[in-house]
């Protein structure tokens, strides 16, 4: 792929980003429905299957980018081989994968959002606790968070374009 084609995709995935992020506080919806359209994707039932993100990922688990990444890289690569054979998608996808999984934690030294969230913030929250969700707010979650969205969506990007 030409350098110029490139840096077309990774600009146009920034745009998208920038316009998603406000509208929504699920960073593994925006992730992934901003790879899904720069990459164009197949649509339907994986948004409405990341709807309960945030609630899990507000107890600290895994960062909502990481699912949401890892999603789209599987449609991404997995597209136009057959259903029946899950070894040759599980084979197509595992380099693509692990080359965002080592950089997204190479960067974010995790791929735990409680981990991340200290490290933006300061400190922990619980958003699953009313009380912790309204400080969390208060603190500008959609500028920080959204920091590691448009990075993290970069590196997918950029692992299935290389």
């Amino acid at each position: 792929m030409a350098a110029s084609d490139r840096d077309q995709i990774l600009g146009r995935l920034d745009a998208i980003i920038r316009r998603r992020l406000p509208l929504s506080g699920n960073c593994a919806l925006v992730t992934f429905e901003s790879l899904q359209e720069a990459f164009d994707l197949e649509d339907g039932a994986v948004i409405k299957a990341l709807a309960p993100f945030p609630v899990v990922v507000g107890g600290g688990e895994t960062c909502g980018v990481v699912t949401g990444a890892l999603m789209a890289i599987g449609l991404a690569i997995c597209r136009g081989i057959g259903e029946i054979d899950a070894r040759a998608r599980h084979l197509a996808a595992v380099e693509p994968a692990l080359a965002f999984f080592r950089e997204f934690e190479r960067t974010y030294g995790s791929t735990r959002c409680a981990d991340i969230v200290e490290a933006l913030f300061g400190g922990a929250f619980d958003l699953r606790d009313d009380e912790q969700a309204i400080e969390w707010l208060s603190c500008g979650p959609i500028d920080r968070c959204g920091s590691v969205v448009e990075r993290g969506a970069r590196i997918a990007a950029e692992s299935l374009l290389s």
